[in-house]
């Protein structure tokens, strides 16, 4: 998909969702938080790993790495970092 387009039809759920949630009350909200809260922190691993996949995060942290221990770092890190 069309890179633009992928993201006009993101923006059009987000404005469905705002128009859906703009009179929920404060504990509505609140609600909302912590259920969005909760799905994250249950699926904390993953979306790590897609970060790191979808990003230049591993070679950043590699550098960073190198910079600080002037090495670089080992394997079973790589493995752990990676996996």
């Amino acid at each position: 998909m069309e890179a633009a387009k992928y993201v006009s039809e993101l923006v059009e759920k987000a404005r469905v969702a705002q128009a859906v949630i703009e009179n929920y009350t404060q504990e509505q909200v609140d609600a909302l938080c912590k259920a969005m809260a909760k799905a994250i922190f249950d699926n904390a691993e993953p979306l790590a790993r897609m970060a790191v996949d979808e990003t230049v995060l591993e070679l950043v942290c590699r550098l960073l790495l190198e910079k600080k221990n002037k090495k670089m770092p080992d394997k079973k890190f790589l493995m752990m970092v990676r996996s």
